[in-house]
């Protein structure tokens, strides 16, 4: 009885499948695969053309082509990114409209997040692992967002990426319910989207934003997170969860918009810094001071003036590096409450020696004020997705916009460093300098230049924009910039460049402008 009727559905299928029609245009080239989806609005077939490849073909009638030619419109316009599917062509016919793509290989973000799940013994583990795949969704959400008008997705869930094999890298492959925003409008007519998913403004409570993809990711992470696809509990009750995610998720899914995170990116922030965090818990740094005492140590033993000498500025310099790489730690800690047997030191045995206790850190007695690099990485974003774009009004106006608040940063502005256009050759320890030292240089170069020429930044967009596309396509080896590495790195990796990225934009700035005042950079000296 079973065998009779799965023999039977097989045959129906079969059937199906043999006799779907296929449109003139296609059917000498394709034929039909299998049926990923049919229904009265909207059909999906996989297809194979006569070299046995892969492609997708979506149908639809008329009343819902827009969908099709948004999204064909959209992948035409973004073949240089690998986080969406070439586009072949779209053509209507018989009152249907068909769009052709290529056929993504891997398996859903789903079944992906399954394997992952089967890798660990302990939830928290599966956390950590499935953190980079959300903050790569964030950054493919946030692309469609970055588009003029913002594309709000709507359907955001699991099978609508795919984890490519090839790539090692997440693709949306699906982005037909999206729609642009329109700022007039109070809410959204016609509903949209996954149930489970969508959120309560697409029911009728208000007009969809970019808030409504950051209520879709949050209920993304939550069924990957609990295994169900389908996952739509209105709170993060899942076992295992930890406390941590489980508020970020939590503010992802507000019912109100208004207490969401205003874009995925911020999204995004909250998830890279918990990664980081826990990233810098599982490390067991060696201690600065007994590191530092060892390496004097082992001068010493060498038995001789120099030996000692070479382990006194090792140690230095151990002590010096020790400071930096604790800096982060060092700010976070400095907000705890602080005990007075902490904030106190016992006097030395010597009484000739005395000792005055501050209750400021060393930072604050250097005068060192807050800075938080990491909040321009929104609109750094923004300038190189609007580079790839050919948006050159776009990269001059967020440029100026960017360079104008780097300017208002006090520790960016404080204890000006020599302006080194005034070289002939470059300084000695011009490339070992730290990221942020590099920024503010270029702030103070040339008698502060970017800043003499705010306001004018959109007479130069065309060469603005040449120069960025240059870093972010310059490829060969040694030559490849820290803007191409931050564009192509993993939302994962994306922090190792960010810095540098900074610099580099602003170097970018400052060559168009020595272009037009036909002023000569002072070059590296020749190494004969």
């Amino acid at each position: 009885m079973g065998n009779s009727m799965k023999d039977t559905f097989i045959h129906q299928y079969e059937s199906q499948v043999a006799h779907a029609p296929l449109p003139l245009q296609l059917a000498e080239t394709y034929s039909i695969s299998s049926i990923i989806k049919d229904t009265t609005d909207k059909k999906v077939y996989l297809l194979k053309d006569q070299r046995n490849q892969p492609f997708i073909l979506k149908c639809c009638s008329s009343m819902y082509a827009g969908a099709l030619r948004q999204e064909y419109d959209f992948l035409t316009h973004h073949t240089n990114m690998d986080c969406f599917p070439d586009a072949v062509t779209l053509f209507e016919e018989s009152d249907m409209c068909f769009l052709l793509r290529d056929y993504i290989k891997g398996p859903l973000l789903g079944e992906h997040s399954e394997h992952l799940y089967a890798q660990y013994t302990h939830f928290r583990d599966f956390e950590n692992a499935l953190l980079p795949y959300m903050m790569e969704c964030c950054q493919i959400i946030s692309i469609l967002h970055h588009e003029k008008p913002p594309m709000i997705h709507r359907d955001i869930k699991p099978e609508n990426f795919v984890w490519e094999e090839s790539s090692q890298m997440l693709v949306l492959i699906d982005i037909d319910a999206g729609r642009q925003f329109t700022p007039s409008k109070t809410r959204d007519t016609v509903f949209t989207g996954t149930y489970g998913n969508a959120a309560p403004e697409q029911f009728g409570f208000g007009q969809s934003d970019v808030r409504t993809d950051v209520y879709g990711l949050g209920k993304t992470f939550l069924s990957l997170l609990s295994g169900n696809e389908s996952f739509s509990e209105s709170n993060t009750d899942i076992p295992g969860l930890s406390a941590d995610l489980a508020a970020i998720l939590q503010k992802a899914t507000a019912f109100k918009p208004e207490e969401r995170y205003t874009t995925v990116l911020q999204l995004q922030k909250a998830l890279s810094k918990l990664q980081a965090q826990r990233s810098q818990k599982n490390k067991k740094p060696r201690s600065g001071f007994g590191h530092s005492l060892a390496l004097l140590f082992a001068g010493i033993v060498l038995g001789s003036g120099i030996g000692s000498g070479i382990g006194v500025m090792v140690a230095q310099n151990s002590f010096h590096t020790s400071a930096v790489a604790s800096a982060d730690t060092q700010q976070q800690e400095s907000a705890l409450p602080v005990s007075e047997t902490d904030a106190t030191k016992s006097g030395n045995s010597d009484t000739s020696i005395s000792h005055k206790v501050s209750s400021h850190s060393l930072a604050e007695q250097a005068g060192v004020e807050t800075f938080d690099a990491y909040k321009y990485q929104d609109q750094i974003d923004t300038i190189i997705v609007a580079a790839y774009q050919n948006d050159a009004s776009s990269v001059a106006s967020n440029l100026e916009t960017l360079i104008t608040q780097l300017y208002e940063e006090p520790e960016l502005t404080r204890n000006p460093p020599e302006d080194y256009s005034t070289y002939d050759v470059l300084p000695q320890n011009y490339w070992t300098r730290t990221g942020m030292d590099s920024v503010r240089l270029r702030l103070f170069y040339r008698d502060s230049i970017l800043k003499k020429n705010i306001g004018s930044y959109a007479d130069y967009d065309t060469q603005l924009l040449n120069m960025v596309r240059h870093c972010l396509y310059g490829t060969n080896g040694s030559d490849t910039s820290n803007l191409y590495q931050y564009a192509h790195s993993t939302p994962a990796e994306r922090n190792n460049y960010y810095e540098f990225c900074l610099s580099d934009l602003l170097d970018n700035v400052q060559c168009v402008l020595d272009q037009r005042d036909n002023f000569t950079c002072p070059q590296e000296a020749d190494s004969q």
